[in-house]
């Protein structure tokens, strides 16, 4: 992938390939800050203060396949910033055109508010019954991680309990079906990346699963909210929500 190439230049301190990483992010970069500030020199600080952190801090990132989302932490803790010195809090109804591409970082104005009437998700409503109530402000605390950043596969927290063991699995997309992970024991298949657990062996198979996450008849995207903040590794269940995002035909 020409991203994790990129971030790996980055990584030794290739100037121009830096460069070139951020150019390709600018567009992402100004929807994600366009939907938190409302003014156009805010926005162009934030993402000028993100590409500063990005290039002092790219040597810390473990995974280079996740340099978008680590990317996107930066910039809304940087827009979050700018609203608190400015103690302002901005709404924005502007609509966004969001073209949908395998592998391709979905914007964040479009996961919380939707594009249109029928996709809107009110993330409040949703953890109503957990007790957790979020603002604007407060959703950079979580870690954001979507199935399309996973080119094989992406693990999941099973809230049901009932995926034991172990307590992960995979989910992909293919063709807008949806392709859950089998363990195989003699370790033949594909090789499904498990973080600190190290590997497991098995294949995709196409399912319909009674598990809460997959119920949606059509999933565009599966998203994992952290409730924590932090880069650790934990595939616990209670550490995660889940959210499925439903679309039209």
């Amino acid at each position: 992938m020409e991203i994790t190439r990129l971030v790996k230049r980055a990584k030794r301190k290739d100037a121009d390939a830096f460069t070139e990483l951020m150019e390709s992010q600018m567009q992402n970069m100004y929807k994600v800050a366009r939907s938190i500030l409302s003014r156009d020199e805010d926005v162009a600080d934030a993402i000028s203060d993100t590409i500063l952190v990005c290039w002092e801090k790219i040597d810390t990132l473990k995974k280079n396949r996740f340099f978008r989302t680590w990317m996107t932490r930066i910039l809304i803790n940087k827009c979050n910033d700018i609203l608190r010195a400015g103690q302002r809090t901005v709404f924005t109804d502007e609509p966004l055109e969001i073209e949908y591409m395998e592998n391709e970082f979905l914007n964040l104005e479009w996961i919380l508010k939707g594009s249109n009437e029928s996709q809107k998700f009110d993330i409040n409503k949703e953890f109503g019954n957990t007790g957790v109530k979020l603002v604007s402000a407060e959703i950079s605390a979580l870690g954001l991680e979507l199935v399309s950043d996973y080119p094989k596969g992406c693990k999941y927290a099973d809230m049901n309990g009932e995926h034991q063991p172990p307590s992960f699995a995979g989910v992909k997309m293919k063709d807008g079906k949806v392709y859950t992970y089998e363990s195989v024991v003699d370790g033949s298949g594909e090789q499904f990346e498990t973080g600190s657990s190290g590997k497991l062996y098995g294949k995709f198979t196409e399912t319909v699963t009674t598990k809460k996450i997959l119920e949606v008849k059509q999933i565009k995207a599966l998203l994992f909210f952290k409730k924590s903040a932090g880069d650790s590794e934990s595939y616990r269940a209670e550490d995660y929500y889940e959210i499925p995002l439903e679309v039209e035909k």
